[in-house]
């Protein structure tokens, strides 16, 4: 007898399918079920773009290296403390400036405005 009713390798290859995300901005609208519209792949390609020339041109080289070891490497302030040797606080400083300075930037972009207000 098996354990499962149905192939969990299908199963699960059917789920993802079903879930796929919309490529264009007509799909997206398609396929949407509720009042809320899905974002497609290519509107996702437009906000990383921004949001990458803002993390560019806005954040100093400090700026950067701290926010991409606290977002992108996931570490943690006194793990970033102690390879500083500089104090928790000052850390914390320097990524709440650099969050403030992205936010300021990113909230001028007409794309950031247009999928904010949709």
């Amino acid at each position: 007898m098996k354990e499962y009713p149905t192939d969990p390798v299908k199963l699960h290859k059917a789920n993802q399918e079903a879930r796929r995300t919309p490529f264009t901005p007509w799909e997206a609208l398609m396929t949407s079920t509720d009042d809320s519209i899905d974002t497609s792949v290519l509107e996702m390609v437009a906000l990383r773009e921004v949001i990458n020339d803002a993390i560019d041109e806005v954040l100093t080289p400090l700026e950067l290296w701290v926010f991409n070891s606290l977002f992108v490497e996931r570490k943690s302030l006194r793990v970033l403390a102690k390879e500083l040797a500089i104090p928790k606080t000052t850390i914390a400083r320097i990524r709440d400036r650099a969050t403030e300075k992205l936010r300021q930037q990113l909230l001028s972009e007409n794309v950031i405005q247009e999928y904010l207000n949709r």
